[in-house]
């Protein structure tokens, strides 16, 4: 059995989407493939985990030993993430008892699109195919692992656009058609570092509570962008939203970073790290480029062309 999900890039309502506040998402054309295989009959059976990155090199490798109502780990190199899988594997093996069958080796390998260090969802993108195995709710996978608003999950699951909101673990999830006619002015670029997204959730929830206005604030710029068709007008919307999320944060935009830059400048995700969003010509990434910036994707070599956008 094999399953894929895609990576996500989140456009507005970082932050502010763990307090209600709506986020534009979309999925990327990258993403993870999931695939389980049945081994021999073994008295004491064993799961058999490894992951390979974008490369095709493998990153991690562990044995698990499998009985009724318990998985442990017995051998790996890399005890972070194997504690994360043992979670995992307990909530699915907690819902669905009879989903290893008795006295037989499994075989389970994720092989990632994507560079491990882009930040574009390797956890998120876990979490759906192992849900789409094993009928766990995924929420559910999320929440007893790595937490978070959940968006992530939900881009993964729907592989299109989406504007989400949670409240309250009541979640709305809208599909929306883009009309970026505009999308050959809009640039991706790596910041050569990984951001931490819980340790920035923790900080995050160490701030003032942000007031219901500026949530709602957020949202609209939300809405406003997934129906906007100029480049002007998308420019505008994220430029408020970062002087917005700036006061909140207590954080300067990113933007003043680069003062010479005439085009937009707009953090994606966790402030500081993964990727941010430029907006001009291919000539204009140059200045990046200077600066040591050596990954920059342009719209149709992050994300595919959904049947969605107009």
């Amino acid at each position: 059995m094999k399953f894929y999900a895609p990576g996500k890039l989140m456009i507005s309502g970082e932050y502010l989407v763990l307090d209600g506040a709506h986020a534009l998402g979309l999925p990327c054309k990258y993403g993870q493939y999931l695939e389980v295989v049945e081994g021999e009959i073994n008295t004491k059976p064993k799961l058999f985990w490894t992951s390979y990155d974008h490369n095709r090199t493998q990153w991690f490798s562990a044995k698990f030993a499998i009985n009724d109502i318990n998985i442990e780990c017995i051998s790996t190199e890399n005890n972070y993430t194997s504690d994360v899988l043992v979670k995992l594997l307990q909530i699915i093996l907690k819902n669905k008892p009879n989903i290893f069958q008795k006295h037989t080796d499994y075989y389970i390998k994720t092989s990632l699109k994507f560079n491990r260090d882009w930040g574009l969802g390797s956890s998120s993108s876990l979490i759906a195919t192992l849900a789409a195995w094993s009928g766990v709710n995924a929420y559910k996978l999320l929440e007893y692992s790595f937490g978070g608003s959940g968006y992530d999950v939900a881009i993964a699951q729907h592989k299109t656009p989406i504007l989400y909101q949670n409240i309250n673990r009541k979640r709305t999830i809208t599909s929306v058609e883009l009309r970026w006619k505009f999308k050959d002015k809009l640039f991706f670029i790596y910041q050569n570092r990984k951001q931490n997204s819980q340790e920035q959730i923790r900080n995050y929830r160490a701030l003032k509570k942000p007031n219901i206005h500026l949530i709602d604030q957020i949202s609209q710029i939300g809405f406003d962008l997934s129906n906007c068709s100029k480049l002007e007008e998308f420019e505008s919307l994220l430029t408020r939203h970062e002087l917005l999320l700036a006061q909140q944060l207590k954080k300067d935009p990113l933007a003043k970073t680069f003062p010479q830059f005439n085009g937009l400048v707009k953090s994606l995700g966790a402030w500081g790290g993964d990727f941010f969003l430029a907006t001009g010509n291919s000539e204009d990434m140059t200045y990046f480029k200077n600066k040591g910036f050596d990954t920059i994707l342009t719209f149709d070599q992050l994300f595919d062309t959904w049947k969605s956008m107009k």
